[in-house]
């Protein structure tokens, strides 16, 4: 299969390589002008897009119920010869993939049953509307807003499982991989970057060392720490005065 899997936090990193963790957001990076696969002199980019899932119900992951995927994407510089060799590589995601993240998925069922009815109605009262629309407007609202809904469930799942048509890394993309990012509103914390090339490694964080720094430091804790008693007092607040309004 040529798509991605989804992976949690760190879990497929490469043990054999040099981990680098940074809080600065992975659309921010600056990227040393060298090859992470060779050290060659790079200046083109490969786009890398991961698939993470992760538990919005139960940090734990007990829960199976809240599941949901993410996409985060990096643009490092490569040179010439191994951005060739990824491209020969790359395994396209094939329209059977892409059918499939739409058809067989949770969506499908609304999709395919309201569509089918939607048709059907269509079908066996379209010469009736058309010869008398004034009078059969109320059956072909009913026809317009079944055929509404079932596209409507279509274009969902077509969008919700962007992440099912995701094509999986090349050898040569892994030379820069990485891991999620579980940072909230109210915590940062850094995402692992895995890199082949050690001396890369060092270049890539002295690039980004300082603003991954700052989202570390007191003053980002300090706003966070605001941000969590502000954010806690105002739903007490409106605990309390729910409970005060429904005793009247």
């Amino acid at each position: 299969m040529a798509v991605a899997s989804p992976q949690l936090r760190d879990d497929g990193l490469h043990a054999d390589t040099v981990r680098i963790a940074l809080a600065e957001p992975i659309g921010d990076l600056v990227y040393p002008e060298t090859c992470p696969n060779c050290s060659a002199a790079a200046s083109r980019p490969i786009s890398i897009t991961k698939i993470f899932s992760h538990n919005s119900s139960d940090s734990n992951g007990a829960d199976s119920s809240g599941w949901q995927h993410r996409e985060a994407s990096a643009a490092p510089l490569f040179c010439a010869a191994c951005v060739q060799r990824h491209h020969a590589e790359e395994e396209p995601v094939t329209t059977a993939d892409r059918l499939k993240s739409v058809f067989l998925t949770e969506l499908a069922l609304p999709a395919a049953g309201t569509l089918a009815f939607g048709l059907f109605l269509l079908k066996e009262t379209g010469a009736k509307i058309a010869r008398d629309p004034g009078r059969e407007w109320v059956l072909a609202l009913i026809i317009g807003v079944l055929l509404f809904i079932g596209l409507m469930c279509l274009r969902a799942a077509w969008v919700n499982n962007a992440y099912r048509r995701v094509p999986r890394q090349t050898q040569t993309s892994l030379a820069f991989d990485f891991g999620d990012d579980p940072s909230t509103v109210f915590k940062t914390v850094p995402r692992t970057y895995a890199l082949r090339n050690a001396d890369y490694a060092a270049d890539f964080a002295a690039l980004n060392a300082d603003r991954s720094q700052m989202l570390l430091g007191p003053a980002q804790r300090r706003t966070e720490t605001k941000r969590t008693i502000v954010t806690g007092a105002i739903i007490l607040t409106v605990a309390v005065l729910g409970w005060w309004f429904s005793k009247g």
